[in-house]
């Protein structure tokens, strides 16, 4: 068995082993072997659309970080879930 990382970039893939610190350029078709340690065997390299383009590379694109609203805030989500936009409407007092 052989578990690798892939790393995606300029319309090339490229392949880590575990425990091995060293990037291996993987070609579509092409035989790749670990170097050394606990695994054995080898991979075949996929098509470079067949692992890089499913998902998108967003690593360079920082995901916003929103704070939570707060509990007693009433625009909360949870407190306008349901009312779509609607105005509270007070109730008739009786005096």
């Amino acid at each position: 068995d052989v578990c690798v990382d892939t790393r995606c970039g300029d319309g090339t893939l490229s392949v880590r082993f575990l425990r091995d610190d060293a990037w291996h350029e993987c070609q579509a078709g092409e035989t790749v072997t670990p170097p050394s340690g606990p695994w054995r065997g080898s991979i075949v390299c996929p098509q470079y659309a067949d692992v890089c383009t499913a998902f998108p590379n967003i690593s360079s694109h920082p995901i916003p970080v929103v704070d939570p609203p707060l509990a007693d805030d009433p625009t909360s989500a949870e407190d306008a879930e349901g009312d779509e936009g609607e105005v509270p409407r007070k109730r008739p007092r009786r005096l």
